[in-house]
């Protein structure tokens, strides 16, 4: 339940980005404009993705509750977005 709420506050938080294209990381990395709206966009992903990879695991016949893969998906999911935003921000930072 935890992720899905994390799922949600990134997705939100994702669309507030991408449309108000300023955001904050760290207290050294600000990103505006097209780098903002490139970290909305990697928020955005792993709701769709988690229920899109779901949807056609289950009718695959992959039974939920036994498959061990479908239970850790949302969290590598959440955990997979946001480490590659941090990455893509300190690798565009002018700065570094």
């Amino acid at each position: 339940m935890a992720c899905l709420v994390m799922e949600v506050l990134m997705f939100l938080t994702g669309l507030y980005v991408f449309f108000r294209p300023n955001l904050q990381l760290t207290d050294r990395i600000n990103l505006l404009g097209k780098r903002a709206r490139i970290v909305g966009l990697i928020w955005i992903a792993p709701l769709p993705l988690a229920f899109f990879l779901g949807t056609v695991l289950t009718k695959a016949g992959t039974d939920p509750e036994q498959n061990s893969f479908l239970v850790c998906l949302e969290p590598l999911l959440v955990l997979g977005a946001f480490t590659t935003s941090l990455i893509y921000a300190r690798m565009t930072d002018k700065r570094a």
